[in-house]
């Protein structure tokens, strides 16, 4: 039997192990179980979906849809999922799920979630393997701002999958091209944009496999977003009712994935050439009534040249086009090599448009000249203020256009200050938190420790 001084001891002791843990706890708190997210710098909460409810793409040629999801999978409004998202409404459902609108509640913001269907699970593709691609989607999504992040992969209480997203708003590049071909520096521009979140998933060894403009989105800002990542190496998995064998757009299929062939990422280099087509020629390569005859033109014919349809195309795009749309992936160039042919055709259009614009000065500055040499007429008096208004009025727009970019730039830069400047607060709190803690169980321990040094007394003569 311990006596009433060891007793008192004991008790004291776990008091201050209760306090000390106590202490830890308030100052680390429970993380969320969102871990791989990380908000934007100063980036906006979204005011409209961006989300499409169906995988469709209407052209002369008329619609390619696909199947969507069974009545089974769907997913009631005011469900919770996993505690944290609530589902608000609906965006749209297709082959590969529904998706659905929710309100984050550990984060307050709103986001898009997709419930993979039940029949993606199978013996030869397990929910632990669709996981471990969701993992690897999620650390790609968060590597090249071009791509819609991805913010966790999960799996509900009745072992439904799904992925959580964050909502951008913005034109789809489909309804872009509704009103007709770009122009050729636009779609340089474009595709460019387009071009570096196709390079990130490739480099983390994923295959979007569904690039069209539908899945990309243009900003208000002019850049560009690629959506679907969260089914980027899904595409392929053999379901056993058939549910992914659905059947996408036409248009933008490669011929290994028309023969049902394994895809790589030269099956993007095809599909993002056909997108570069249709922006330059404001059709696809290849168009028929049937979408069968769609694909048979894809495995057997070659496009029209780009320059017959549009003379503005730069030869090389032109060129690189051609070879990007070889029927053997092989013979496709890498889309580095698509990328660095794009930087020099896009510098080289913002040269010519100097080069022409110094040559519209120029030409006014003779007329100008000309002018001045011999005495000006009632009617050139009356216009020489005009004309003056005029060329001060191009010059302004040259000086915004050139401002624009650096606005930008100053932007992006204010945005990481803040960000940075806004977490070493957070560590600055952190700092003095603990080091008040750690005062406070100084002063405990040294209150504690004449009563404990009594005891220990009284023990000894004892």
């Amino acid at each position: 039997m311990l006596s009433e001084a060891e007793l008192i001891l004991v008790a004291l002791t776990g008091a201050c192990a209760l306090l000390v843990l106590g202490t830890i706890r308030l100052i680390w708190p429970a993380k969320p179980r969102d871990p791989v997210f990380r908000p934007r710098p100063g980036a906006a909460r979204p005011t409209a979906p961006a989300t499409v409810a169906r995988d469709v793409r209407k052209d002369p040629a008329g619609a390619t849809p696909a199947p969507v999801a069974g009545p089974n999978d769907r997913a009631p409004i005011g469900l919770r999922v996993q505690g944290r998202y609530r589902i608000v409404g609906e965006l749209g459902a297709s082959a590969f799920g529904q998706v659905c609108l929710a309100h984050d509640e550990a984060t307050g913001h709103r986001v898009a979630i997709r419930f993979l269907p039940r029949s993606l699970v199978g013996p030869s593709y397990d929910a632990q393997a669709i996981q471990r691609v969701g993992r690897s989607i999620v650390a790609a999504s968060t590597s090249h701002l071009g791509l819609v992040r991805v913010r966790e992969f999960g799996e509900t209480d009745d072992g439904r999958l799904f992925a959580a997203m964050e909502l951008v708003a913005g034109r789809r590049l489909s309804e872009i091209l509704s009103a007709g071909p770009l122009d050729v520096g636009t779609a340089l521009r474009l595709a460019l944009d387009l071009s570096g979140p196709v390079e990130t998933l490739h480099n983390m060894g994923l295959v979007h496999g569904a690039l069209r403009p539908c899945n990309v989105l243009v900003l208000e800002d002019g850049h560009v977003m690629l959506m679907d990542v969260e089914l980027a190496g899904l595409r392929d998995a053999r379901a056993p009712d058939g549910v992914i064998a659905a059947k996408p757009p036409a248009e933008y299929r490669s011929p290994e994935q028309i023969r049902r062939a394994p895809v790589s990422e030269k099956t993007d280099v095809y599909a993002f050439a056909v997108i570069l087509y249709e922006m330059l020629c404001g059709v696809p390569p290849f168009r028929a009534s049937t979408r069968e005859s769609v694909l048979a033109k894809h495995l057997a014919e070659t496009p029209e040249p780009m320059r017959l349809r549009r003379r503005e195309v730069p030869g090389s795009i032109e060129r690189i086009v051609a070879q990007a749309l070889d029927k053997q992936p092989e013979q496709r160039p890498l889309i580095q090599d698509v990328i660095n042919l794009l930087k020099v055709e896009a510098s080289g259009a913002r040269d010519k448009r100097v080069r022409v614009r110094r040559l519209f000065h120029r030409l006014n500055r003779w007329v100008e000249r000309a002018r001045s040499r011999r005495p000006p007429s009632d009617l050139e008096r009356l216009n020489a203020p005009i004309e003056r208004q005029g060329l001060l009025r191009q010059s302004l727009v040259a000086k915004e256009h050139e401002s624009e970019g650096l606005q930008g730039e100053l932007g992006e830069l204010r945005r990481s200050l803040g960000a940075l400047q806004g977490e070493l607060e957070r560590l600055r709190g952190e700092r003095i938190a603990m080091a008040g803690a750690i005062s406070a169980v100084v002063d405990l321990v040294g209150q504690l420790q004449r009563p404990m040094d009594e005891i220990a007394r009284r023990l000894r003569t004892r």
